[in-house]
């Protein structure tokens, strides 16, 4: 590593304070795509002369009115190390120890984002990723109101520090595609937890956000909403959160959880106030303490000891999914018993604490010890309203800076790389569009088609429709997010697309599950079969069409992959009549077809399978893929 960091001292050195600069995507480490034109790009002076270097091929270039230049270098095979060399007659700029491969963008929210240090078996993973021709490039967060030409940011070479911080699946799909083809792979990570598609799709050019207009805008939303849902924090006035309110006689909830899981459950949205003590250690006296409570769906109000510490509310996007990090005076740290008490707001669908358990904990900042706060919580109902009276929230209006504001993340994090020619696309979101699914049918072709007309290609666009998440539901369902799953199958109508199923991945109580190397193996199948023309199965079994035989319907299947199988009892497949009253079905695989049916019954009309938020996963084909969620109606 000294030779490596010569020779980036001696880089800066020699284009200090000089108008020629290459993108940041272009330096030192990075990884250029093979076996196709490269083109080299950067910006100078207007009207200078400028001469690229790269082995033994030589391209120049006159920078135009704007100061733009570039120039094409013929293509090159996989490998390297490789110099690049631009000059302008007055500086030069020297980039060291190129490869040749295949750049991949993974881009998308948290669950693309989750890094390497935090999947499953992370401390053996992050120790053993040193694959130095793996090179990693983080896309610094920014939104922007026009396209951007250039973003800040440096490759870094794939070892143990920096892939600990890199996207889990990004890493894992890299590294499975080195393994395999024996190639440099470039990994370019762009992603921004809990934002939604429409901030990542390309939009005309937009006025420039005002942020005077903004304060005067939030202004009037907060006096307008104020008490549209919350009447108001009686429990608190009542002395809820104070250490001397006698809670005794409170029942208890085990926290992280949806109150609507609870036995028997709190089928109610409304506020529902928590308490429970801690005992803090000597050695903690006088210290800052950081209270973690993981997501709390919808909002907030805490306290330490009566004294508020913090509250995420209505202002805050997907408040739902928010992690919540609360700071606890350093006064009020002191040896012994202490209250903690949450107001929980509940718009509507569940409530409560999402977890994990391991996100709820207090203690100094940094701690290795801090206390453990999931489990046995006393709670008591301030108040409960009837669902169907509360009116739909209004949307706050958007900051300058708000990663929501559409087409913002695509100009400041993705239009910067349009030049670069990718070999394909990891996308890996929709959780933030899950209040309005049906609108994802036309929000995420538009996403895609609007990349590939920036980067004036057909880019190979691999994505992963949502896991599964929430409760397990007694009964067939219709549920945001089957409809949103659904959204993102319709995307494959699109050529070269593909969709890694994870409805068989996720956690009923986190929105980040850990187990990100299967994801990424799925995609790694995807890319393999349909970019690299592999003989692989690119996918589990695919609903292809149902036929009515009698009391049954029988259901046909492509990406049979061996054949279908069943992981466990055959679960998740439900029967309705002309009435589109489903039921739960009695499935069995028969030979390349499964066949459902119902003693409650006789005329089936439409099947349905793992079509709620966490569907019972059971059919699988020989590959050990699984079967993507599926209607045969269209009610």
């Amino acid at each position: 590593m000294v030779w490596r960091v010569f020779l980036l001292v001696l880089l800066g050195a020699t284009g200090a304070g000089a108008a020629l600069r290459l993108p940041a995507v272009l330096g030192s480490d990075m990884v250029l795509p093979r076996d196709r034109p490269t083109l080299i790009w950067g910006w100078d002076d207007p009207g200078r002369p400028v001469t690229v270097t790269l082995a033994d091929a030589h391209a120049a270039a006159v920078t135009d009115a704007t100061g733009h230049w570039q120039v094409t270098l013929p293509a090159h095979a996989a490998g390297g190390p490789l110099t690049l060399t631009v000059r302008d007659g007055r500086t030069t700029l020297t980039c060291y120890d190129l490869l040749f491969g295949d750049v991949w963008l993974c881009a998308g929210q948290g669950n693309m984002a989750l890094p390497l240090a935090s999947a499953s078996n992370a401390g053996l993973e992050v120790l053993t990723a040193n694959y130095p021709r793996i090179r990693l490039f983080a896309v610094p967060p920014c939104t922007a109101d026009t396209p951007q030409t250039d973003t800040d940011g440096r490759w870094a070479l794939c070892e143990p520090d920096a892939a600990g911080r890199c996207s889990a699946v990004g890493y894992f799909f890299a590294r499975e595609l080195h393994n395999t083809l024996n190639v440099p792979i470039g990994l370019i990570q762009a992603t921004w937890t809990g934002t939604p598609a429409a901030a990542w799709t390309p939009l005309p050019p937009q006025p420039a956000a005002d942020p005077t207009a903004y304060a005067d805008a939030f202004a009037r939303w907060q006096r307008d909403t104020a008490t549209l849902h919350d009447p108001g924090n009686k429990g608190e006035a009542d002395g809820w959160a104070k250490p001397a309110f006698d809670a005794d006689t409170w029942p208890t909830l085990t926290l992280p959880g949806y109150w609507e899981d609870a036995d028997p459950p709190l089928n109610i949205d409304g506020a529902v106030w928590f308490r429970r003590t801690v005992t803090l250690p000597a050695m903690w006296e006088g210290r800052e303490l950081q209270l973690s409570l993981g997501a709390i769906d919808d909002y907030d109000t805490t306290y330490f000891d009566g004294v508020k510490v913090g509250a995420t509310g209505a202002e805050e996007p997907h408040s739902w999914g928010v992690a919540r990090h609360y700071t606890v005076p350093a006064a009020l740290a002191t040896p012994g018993m202490h209250t903690l008490a949450v107001r929980v707001f509940d718009i509507g669908n569940t409530g409560g604490f999402a977890g994990p358990a391991k996100s709820m904990t207090l203690g100094p900042q940094g701690t290795a010890s801090p206390l453990a706060l999931a489990g046995a919580w006393a709670y008591k109902v301030e108040f409960a309203r009837d669902p169907a009276t509360i009116p739909p929230p209004p949307a706050p209006p958007l900051a300058p800076d708000d990663p929501t504001r559409p087409g913002g993340l695509f100009n400041g994090m993705i239009a910067p790389f349009t030049p670069l020619a990718l070999t394909g696309v990891l996308w890996y979101q929709g959780e933030a569009d899950i209040a309005h699914p049906a609108a994802y049918r036309t929000g995420f072709p538009a996403l895609i088609t609007g990349w590939r007309a920036a980067w004036k290609a057909e880019v190979p666009f691999l994505f992963v429709q949502l896991p599964n998440f929430g409760p397990r539901a007694g009964a067939p369902e219709m549920h945001p997010w089957a409809v949103l799953r659904e959204a993102q199958a319709q995307a494959l109508a699109l050529p070269r697309t593909g969709m890694a199923v994870t409805v068989d991945l996720g956690e009923a109580n986190n929105l980040l599950p850990a187990r990100k190397q299967p994801v990424a193996h799925r995609l790694a199948l995807l890319a393999l079969g349909t970019v690299y023309k592999q003989p692989v199965e690119t996918s589990g079994p695919v609903f292809q069409s149902c036929t009515a035989e009698g009391r049954a319907l029988r259901l046909h299947f492509t990406h049979l992959g061996g054949g279908l199988v069943a992981h466990g009892p055959l679960r998740g497949f439900a029967l309705a009549g002309d009435d589109g009253l489903f039921i739960w079905a009695d499935a069995k695989i028969d030979g390349d077809t499964v066949l459902l049916s119902s003693d409650k019954l006789p005329h089936p009309a439409a099947a349905r399978y793992a079509w709620s938020g966490n569907p019972a996963v059971s059919l699988y084909n020989k590959a050990a893929l699984p079967t993507a969620p599926f209607r045969t109606d269209a009610w």
